[in-house]
């Protein structure tokens, strides 16, 4: 009578870490697909996203959703520096006007302070595969915590009272 009861309840155990492990990797899995899309859309913020979804959860990836598109226009333009002389010169500038050495040209989108259009394909597509990796995470944990109700719900249908019922 107890072994079957202790069994259960150490069955209800493992699925409680499962659901546990489930749960915090789906939050970190959340949490860097936020990431790889922030930086998809050139958002500054990126990696504040990733961190107040990572310890908030889901509210801040809701507000997230909501304001995505317009946040990604803040990105801070990149400062060109003097190959020889490390002196700061203006975006877009060709010779050095302190000490005139030639500047190699720059990529237009660093100069905007933004990623290419490849880099932010790749990071869209990283985003996406986290994304379904974390809902997949979250299924299993909710799919653990159904399978532990049902193993406690064995253990309390299976007590020592049936046997009140067998009498009558």
């Amino acid at each position: 009578m107890y072994s079957s009861s202790a069994g259960a309840f150490a069955a209800a155990a493992i699925f409680y870490l499962l659901i546990f492990l489930f749960a915090i990797a789906a939050q970190v899995l959340l949490a860097c697909a936020a990431y790889q899309d922030a930086k998809s859309l050139n958002n500054k913020d990126a990696a504040m996203w990733a961190v107040l979804i990572g310890l908030l959860g889901g509210i801040p990836g809701i507000v997230y959703l909501c304001i995505r598109k317009n946040a990604g226009s803040s990105a801070v333009p990149l400062q060109q520096i003097c190959v020889s002389c490390r002196a700061p010169l203006a975006p877009g500038t060709n010779v050095c006007p302190y000490c005139g050495a030639p500047q190699p040209p720059m990529n237009p989108y660093l100069l905007a302070g933004y990623r290419s259009p490849e880099e932010c394909a790749v990071c869209h597509a990283r985003a996406k595969k986290l994304l379904i990796a974390g809902i997949v995470c979250f299924a299993l944990a909710i799919l653990a915590a159904v399978a532990m109700v049902a193993v406690i719900v064995g253990v309390i249908g299976s007590g020592p009272w049936e046997y009140y019922y067998d009498l009558y």
